[in-house]
């Protein structure tokens, strides 16, 4: 039954949360300070990885860039041609 409400499961996804700042790392407590939202509730874990964005007028990015102008770019792929229909009919 559509839109009955039904007891189940809600949560615990795996979310990304982008634009977050480290903005002190404290060892002895075993602490990082964040600045931004995190998702999740608390006493939840938190798995922090390098940005795979580059920041614009980053060195890694002009390179990226000027890569991507230097590549030839791609052929494309020419689709089947479609069957050719038979006028004459099966007697």
């Amino acid at each position: 039954m559509r839109g009955m409400k039904m007891p189940g499961h809600m949560g615990q996804i795996r979310r990304t949360a982008q634009n977050l700042q480290i903005i002190q790392v404290r060892e002895a407590d075993n602490l990082l300070l964040i600045k931004g939202a995190i998702p999740g509730s608390n006493n939840d874990y938190v798995v922090i990885r390098e940005a795979k964005k580059l920041p614009k007028g980053s060195e890694r990015a002009k390179r990226k860039i000027s890569n991507r102008a230097v590549e030839a770019p791609k052929a494309k792929v020419a689709g089947k041609a479609a069957p050719a229909k038979a006028d004459a009919k099966k007697k």
